[in-house]
């Protein structure tokens, strides 16, 4: 059998590589996969995939001229996502593999900005 060899790449923090000509794939967070002896999955294994978004919200309040806080009204809110791979596989060790897709959180302050 023939050692894998990544032909595709994607991802910065976490990657998945892609040996297409072996129909096969794997997941790591190690900048050289080889140290992690990472699982080699067949792409025949995967069975679903999904987008797990977590969200912290919180309401942003105006300052009153005693220095009490109200809300706005209607109410403003800032928020913070992040954003996980889900990916359903047939193996006897486990199920499924999450991952965060998002190196950092993402601001929705921030991201008003480029709006």
């Amino acid at each position: 059998m023939t050692a894998f060899n990544p032909t595709k790449v994607i991802g910065d923090k976490t990657r998945i590589y892609f040996d297409e000509d072996k129909q096969q794939w794997l997941i790591s967070s190690y900048h050289n996969w080889r140290d992690e002896n990472p699982n080699v999955m067949d792409f025949s294994q995967v069975t679903g995939s999904g987008l797990d978004i977590d969200e912290d919200k919180w309401e942003i309040y105006r300052k009153l001229p005693d220095g009490k806080q109200a809300s706005y009204n209607p109410p403003r809110y800032e928020s913070k996502y992040t954003f996980n791979m889900i990916i359903h596989v047939n193996s006897p060790w486990f199920s499924k593999i999450k991952f965060r897709v998002n190196d950092n959180r993402i601001d929705s302050r921030e991201s008003a900005e480029y709006r």
